[in-house]
């Protein structure tokens, strides 16, 4: 009883002396001093300026510790603040402190505001705070000196609140903000171990990022191993993330470990899934790596799969992606076997394919390597003359991640065309790339589906093209922004539109929302092309500027336009402007100059000469004539010429000049092509000629001039001849004639007439 009695007042009087010694170190702190001390301390050794504003205090329960209140922190030799901290407070255990050891036992931070910079060389602006003594260069001086005091980690928990991160890495060009960040864990000792959680706001703009994340995990440490280790880790994101929205995204993993005795990372049943929207459509993905190491000395992994499917309305994705045998080492990686396969269907469109190669990578050099790619794809579409085309792939592929650079080559081969394809991107942000095209054939014709105008019902009536029904296909150039290309396009054989080239050549260049194809050139119709295309983001705009050459006009006009109306060889120059956000918009718009020099042609729909020998009969009637476009009639010319003023979508014409062997033709109206018609008033004059269409028929009507009218929509042109104008011609003449018989005949009374008639002739 005397020994219990004995050692409880021993035990009291051991903590009135802790009691006074912790009374006497309250008492003899002197705040000031340890603030002057710390501040010289962190300038002389980081050259970096420590601002205190609150005093630093001393703090006994629930652990002694030191509290501090607002300070911030200075970017090395620089006035520009790297952190700044609402409150800190560090707490050591008392008893290890009688053995002349600290021990840290908790860490708190409150309102944390820190600023992240990685440089342009790669190095963070932090670098100097990891290094030890005043420079990076300096060495590990040992243990502590015998009247120094050790520090040893045994920390029961780490506590942020409040707080908020920048990091801008200029190197990579991108930025990220992290606010709302809190963190709280348990031990932190030398074989310890304890929960983690971790949350925080992230926002970035390349790649896009806005969500919140959450972290569970149990962890560990391993003294004897050096290995920290997480055991049923659980990450959940929800948010907007990659180009996502309203994305729920989740990791986890039985066990993964970093360090250990070989170092590097281990990996067990890691899984990645991710639900949310990319567009409309609804995301469901998910990766899956049952082990992996990625070791110093060596890599391995057994191997990893990758599935994504998007389902819509319009769309329905699903993707596979599959790595087989995963060795070598922490930096350089060989897989085996990359395999992807994909099934796309969108509307009536069904793609699938597969890509299969070996990849090598070199994670410190930043270099992704697949040697040879191969593959095939599958197109089908109901629209398509052969409904399935089947494409055979064959390239590489080289990534540059350090130098944000790759080329790729790709060649197939179906059908009757062969295509080869290289690509070279000098800059992933913003891109910028080259590109060279080249390919023997090529029909679009045969493999994409082509517009076809909705029937109309057998008792419509024309409509004008702004009034067809259906919605209007979109026109967006807004891709152009951003991008940054130069390349070049060469095809042997072209079809587009059910228009025919050959030779066909274009250099392309886009830059700052604007696209270039200059020169653009082709051979066509027994003539060739030559001008230039612009488009650009800015107004939705393009420009068109091209000259036809010794162009046959009439199947030109067959099968591109689909109208057999005119024939005839020469020149055409475009030189026009439009805007808009459809077809009809850019139709609406149409601004500039057309002009046409055709030679040895005919206009087809109506035959003048026979037209104009069957109205002699009308003439006196003094009615007009209406007749209707006809197929099989034309009227030749031997040379005619004509130019346009274009605005709003109709062209204008004042200038027309046509000659034949009968005739001469002069004229003047507009071509409207937003509404499809046409409303022109061509004036032919008969000449005093016997060759030619009906030439012989019209001897009796040279120097007659007759009004032709032409109007009605584009597919149902009608002509009217108005003879009422003609027949009055007509009437003068035939006065004029008998005027100078009457002359004439009292001449040959006075013996005068033959002298007369000679002086006429």
């Amino acid at each position: 009883m005397k020994a219990l009695k004995f050692t409880g007042l021993a035990l009291l009087g051991l903590i009135a002396l802790a009691a006074i010694a912790i009374a006497v170190a309250a008492w003899r702190f002197d705040p000031a001093w340890a603030k002057q001390k710390l501040t010289q301390a962190v300038y002389e050794q980081k050259q970096r300026t420590l601002k205190l504003d609150g005093d630093i205090g001393l703090s006994f329960y629930p652990s002694l510790g030191v509290k501090l209140g607002k300070a911030s922190l200075s970017e090395r030799n620089s006035a520009q603040e790297f952190a700044t901290v609402d409150g800190a407070r560090v707490s050591v255990r008392l008893l290890p402190l009688l053995s002349r050891q600290a021990v840290v036992d908790r860490i708190e931070l409150d309102g944390l505001r820190a600023r992240i910079v990685r440089g342009k060389d790669g190095a963070f602006n932090f670098d100097d705070l990891l290094a030890k003594g005043k420079d990076s260069g300096a060495k590990d001086d040992g243990p502590p000196a015998p009247g120094g005091m050790p520090v040893r980690f045994d920390i029961a928990g780490v506590a942020i609140t409040r707080s908020a991160v920048s990091y801008r890495d200029d190197k990579a060009g991108r930025a990220i903000q992290v606010t709302d960040l809190n963190l709280k864990t348990g031990r932190l000792s030398d074989s310890g171990s304890g929960p983690l959680d971790v949350s925080f706001k992230a926002t970035a703009e390349q790649p896009r990022l806005n969500a919140a994340l959450q972290l569970d995990a149990n962890y560990r440490y391993d003294l004897a191993r050096q290995q920290y280790a997480l055991e049923q880790l659980d990450l959940k994101i929800k948010g907007d993330a990659l180009s996502f929205k309203d994305v729920d995204l989740a990791i986890t993993a039985k066990e993964a470990s970093v360090g250990g005795g070989q170092g590097g990372i281990q990996v067990d049943a890691f899984a990645l899934a991710a639900k949310g929207k990319v567009g409309d459509d609804a995301l469901d993905a998910r990766v899956d790596a049952p082990h992996l190491a990625l070791l110093d000395e060596r890599t391995l992994g057994q191997s990893a799969s990758a599935r994504v499917r998007l389902a819509g309305k319009e769309r329905q994705l699903d993707a596979k992606l599959d790595l087989i045998a995963v060795e070598g080492t922490a930096a350089v990686w060989k897989i085996g076997k990359l395999a992807a396969q994909w099934n796309l269907n969108q509307g009536p469109l069904a793609a699938k394919g597969r890509l299969t190669g070996p990849v090598q990578t070199d994670l410190q050099a930043q270099i992704v390597d697949i040697p040879k790619l191969t593959g095939e794809l599958d197109i089908a579409h109901p629209q398509m003359p052969i409904k399935q085309v089947q494409l055979p792939l064959d390239g590489s592929v080289h990534v540059d991640w350090g130098k944000s650079q790759a080329t790729g080559s790709l060649s197939t081969k179906f059908d009757e065309s062969a295509i080869q394809a290289k690509v070279q991107v000098a800059r992933f942000s913003p891109l910028s790339a080259g590109f060279d095209l080249a390919a023997d054939r090529l029909n679009f014709d045969k493999y994409f589906p082509a517009e076809v105008p909705p029937a109309k019902p057998a008792n419509a009536t024309a409509q004008p093209q702004a009034q067809a029904a259906g919605k209007p296909s979109p026109i967006d150039f807004s891709f152009l922004r951003g991008l940054d290309l130069k390349g070049a396009m060469r095809v042997g054989a072209l079809q587009a539109r059910n228009l025919k080239l050959s030779n066909f050549k274009a250099d392309l260049a886009t830059h700052g929302g604007r696209l270039d194809v200059s020169p653009l050139s082709a051979n066509l119709y027994g003539g060739s092309v030559a001008g230039a295309l612009s488009a650009q983001a800015d107004g939705n705009r393009i420009a068109l500027r091209q000259t036809f050459s010794n162009i046959d006009i009439g199947p030109l006009l067959r099968d591109y336009a689909r109208k057999d109306m005119l024939e005839g060889h020469g020149q055409i120059a475009l030189d026009v402007t439009a805007s808009g956000r459809s077809a009809a918009e850019m139709t609406q718009s149409l601004a500039g100059s057309a002009s046409a020099q055709l030679r040895d042609g005919a206009l087809k729909g109506i035959n003048l000469a026979k037209s104009v020998r069957q109205a002699k009969a009308m003439i006196s009637g003094k009615q007009d004539a209406v007749v209707g476009a006809n197929g099989a009639e034309k009227t030749d010319f031997s040379e005619m010429s004509a130019s346009f003023k274009i605005a709003n979508g109709v062209a204008h014409n004042d200038d027309l000049s046509a000659k034949s062997p009968f005739l001469r033709a002069s004229g003047a109206g507009t071509i409207d092509l937003v509404h499809s018609r046409i409303d022109y008033l061509a004036k032919v004059t008969v000449v005093s000629t016997a060759k030619g269409q009906e030439g012989k028929d019209l001897a009796d009507l040279n120097g007659l001039t007759v009004p032709v009218h032409l109007t009605g929509p584009f597919d149902n042109v009608s002509y009217k001849l108005e003879f009422g104008a003609m027949a009055a011609d007509l009437a003068k003449r035939e006065a004029a004639q008998q005027v100078q018989q009457q002359i004439e005949k009292q001449l040959d009374k006075k013996g005068l007439g033959n002298v007369l008639k000679g002086l006429i002739k």
